[in-house]
């Protein structure tokens, strides 16, 4: 009996000295990863040369009224009192002339965001600067103002251009990417409206061949994002909050079990973290100028290893790395959706306008890309969605990207069933095609 207890101690000493062992190999973290391709350029720039200055200026002037229902109402379509709409524009003329003021500059570099907690107060005010814009454009129009709508217009788009092209984080680029989209929704009507004149819509042609493509703003808040992250490791590496404020949000309280879990190398590895970050952002910094269907498919799951119950990785190497990729990573999906929107939107907005301009001059929509090519429009837009040429019907008079399901159905505008009760704003970009209709072709002008 004693040589059978000396062996089971002998046994459970060698099992103790093995996890021992293995906690200490497995919780080795790597080196710091070489991230140069992820840094952000951010160069010294005098205030008065930066459009941040004005734009955040413009804060300061500018005018929402208390009562937004109105004025939302009137940005979606509806009608309103034009008196009220009025009085809104004129006690926003002091922000507008700031904001060109702004435009005068090349570059608008907001401060630079340095964690998840950094304030942003002015982003929220740019969008609705945005909104007004758009709303001042509408009422222009719809007073035949035709070159006062138009400067509205292209003052919105310039903006939203400067704002997502320079993006400091992925929320200046979205609010750049929404304010662009209200602003592309005014120059569509105003193309369409039946006695605009050509020299205006040339005018907004010329702003929409300057604007930038979609991804250099994306690729420089996906990086922005990664020294956020990185940042956030280090600091919870140091001890500067814990694994308990990122599971409760309670600053007030230490949970002592979460605050060792936390510091141990097994549990946690920042480094590796890092690593596992730097490689999904490189993807979609990758991704970021492809057609949604060339896009590399990114199976985050996979990645990190969290496929299955959370619980399965609880006692793994770097379980609390895992548990914050799953609360930090981004939604790859939806900010790649809102890309391909966006360009969709621009390119038929141009063909839109060089449609509408070749109607003015003929009498009728073209018959073939080659009739609006080059002279009305530089080259014939790519569909973002299959990178084939955008699908132009004449005799259903749409314009028509295939969206994400890389099928053509022809122009469909058809709802998939699991879409039928979605908001009216969603519907064009959850329908069987992303149609863009020509309604200048329904009048009585000969299609022949």
């Amino acid at each position: 009996m004693r040589r059978l207890a000396s062996l089971s101690g002998l046994f459970l000493l060698l099992i103790t000295v093995a996890v021992l062992l293995y906690g200490c190999i497995a919780g080795r973290d790597i080196p710091p990863p070489v991230v140069t391709d992820l840094e952000v350029v951010r160069p010294d720039i005098h205030p008065e040369e930066n459009a941040y200055t004005f734009f955040t200026d413009m804060t300061n002037t500018l005018y929402w009224p208390a009562d937004s229902k109105p004025a939302e109402d009137y940005l979606a379509g509806e009608e309103a009192d034009p008196a009220e709409i009025a009085a809104i524009i004129a006690s926003n003329q002091a922000a507008f002339a700031t904001i060109e003021k702004g435009l005068a500059c090349s570059v608008c570099l907001p401060p630079e965001v340095t964690g998840f907690d950094t304030l942003m107060p002015y982003i929220s005010e740019w969008l609705r600067a945005g909104k007004l814009l758009a709303i001042a454009s509408r009422h222009a129009r719809e007073t035949h103002e035709y070159s006062r709508a138009a400067d509205y217009c292209m003052t919105s788009l310039r903006f939203a251009n400067l704002v997502r092209r320079d993006a400091e984080s992925l929320l200046h680029y979205l609010v750049g990417t929404a304010i662009l989209q209200i602003g592309l929704n005014q120059v569509r009507d105003l193309a369409m409206a039946d006695d605009v004149p050509d020299p205006v819509l040339a005018g907004i042609n010329n702003t929409l061949t300057q604007l930038d493509p979609a991804h250099p703003g994306l690729a420089r808040a996906i990086k922005t994002e990664y020294r956020i992250v990185a940042k956030t490791m280090d600091d919870f590496a140091r001890g500067e909050f814990g694994l308990e404020n990122l599971v409760s949000g309670d600053e007030g309280r230490e949970n002592p079990i979460l605050r060792f879990v936390g510091r141990r190398n097994y549990f946690f590895q920042p480094e590796k973290t890092k690593q596992e970050f730097a490689d999904l952002y490189r993807q979609i910094i990758s991704n970021a100028p492809l057609a949604y269907g060339e896009m590399s498919i990114i199976d985050m799951d996979a990645m990190f290893d969290h496929k299955g119950s959370p619980h399965r990785y609880l006692l793994k190497p770097n379980a609390v790395g895992k548990i914050m990729e799953a609360l930090l990573m981004p939604a790859i999906g939806g900010i790649m959706q809102r890309k391909c929107h966006s360009e969709c939107s621009v390119a038929a907005t141009k063909l839109i306008v060089a449609m509408r301009r070749y109607e003015l001059a003929h009498g009728a929509l073209p018959a073939a890309q080659e009739d609006v090519v080059p002279k009305f429009i530089d080259a014939w837009p790519s569909d973002p969605y299959d990178g084939r040429p955008i699908r132009y019907e004449r005799k259903k008079a749409i314009i028509y990207a295939v969206g994400t399901d890389l099928t053509d159905n022809n122009g469909s505008t058809a709802l998939p069933e699991e879409y039928t009760y979605i908001p009216d704003s969603q519907k064009q970009w959850k329908a069987e095609d992303v149609v863009f209709p020509l309604r200048a072709a329904v009048s009585s002008k000969s299609e022949s």
